[in-house]
């Protein structure tokens, strides 16, 4: 009897050993996936943005052309356009730092 008391200690004691590795090891996979999903947020954050900017910049394009009626035109039409988009981010920004100043 003691030595079938003993065996299933052991067992036992074996099993939790495997048990506690095998919890280590998917700690270890889990640790990896975090940082891999924290590394694809961020590329998907830039490709968003970098999304973003292209459509502005075919609004921008697409303005410009329906403004201009020649080459001389669609330069200075660009010109106004390009000073209206900073001064419109610059207000952003300004709103964006302070919102209590609306």
């Amino acid at each position: 009897m003691a030595n079938s008391a003993m065996s299933l200690f052991d067992e036992i004691r074996e099993k939790i050993e495997s048990l506690g590795n095998r919890l280590e090891m998917e700690r270890k996979k889990n640790a990896v996936l975090q940082t891999e999903t924290e590394i694809l947020r961020k590329d998907l954050k830039d490709c968003k943005k970098e999304l973003e900017q292209s459509q502005k910049k075919i609004e921008f394009l697409t303005l410009s052309h329906q403004l201009a009626s020649s080459p001389q035109a669609l330069a200075d039409a660009r010109l106004i356009i390009s000073e209206m988009i900073r001064k419109i981010d610059s207000a952003i920004s300004l709103i964006k730092k302070d919102p209590g100043n609306i």
